[in-house]
């Protein structure tokens, strides 16, 4: 399936979890080779039955494995973005990103795929549906406007504009408290 683009929620330390289950997990991400990975540390709940479970592990522990998964995250996720160059898509425009210049825009593409373009002429269509083709892989996938799929598209030249898809994690193992 070459436009499919697997992503998962991997959550480290839970209650047994040992030292020779976690390379399964790392050999199971690698093996389904998902385009993102939100890997995340577990947090006990208070009368939970989880949370009563022998085997916790410990906070070293699990920092340590947080930032072991995170390369082979980005180096799928690298595989993944390069596996679409050529491919046509549709990306719906979501916003403008934090700090952003006017007509820059934010979407996603129908396999959820993280699409950041860069000076967009029409910066007033958020929920618009762009087309798009890809062009170039570097540190990011390039892609250019194919054509505008609302009724003005029909009426204007196709826009010729570089769009990006960023290779930035959406998780960060120093950004959760322990």
């Amino acid at each position: 399936m070459p436009r499919i683009n697997l992503t998962s929620d991997i959550i480290a330390n839970v209650p047994g979890e040992t030292e020779s289950k976690w390379p399964e997990t790392l050999g199971f991400v690698a093996a389904m080779g998902f385009g993102q990975v939100h890997c995340l540390a577990y947090s006990p709940r208070v009368c939970t039955r989880v949370a009563a479970l022998a085997g916790q592990v410990d906070p070293a522990t699990t920092r340590a494995r947080l930032m072991e998964m995170k390369d082979p995250a980005h180096q799928l996720q690298r595989q993944v973005f390069a596996s679409q160059v050529g491919r046509d898509y549709q990306v719906l425009r979501e916003a403008q990103p934090r700090g952003g210049r006017p007509g820059d825009l934010v979407g996603y593409a129908p396999n959820d795929l993280p699409v950041r373009i860069d000076g967009h002429p029409d910066a007033a269509a958020i929920g618009e549906i762009l087309e798009f083709k890809t062009s170039h892989r570097g540190r990011y996938v390039k892609l250019h406007i194919a054509a505008r799929s609302c009724q003005s598209a029909r009426m204007r030249r196709p826009q010729r504009r570089v769009l990006e898809l960023p290779l930035i994690p959406r998780w960060s193992p120093t950004a959760m408290a322990f």
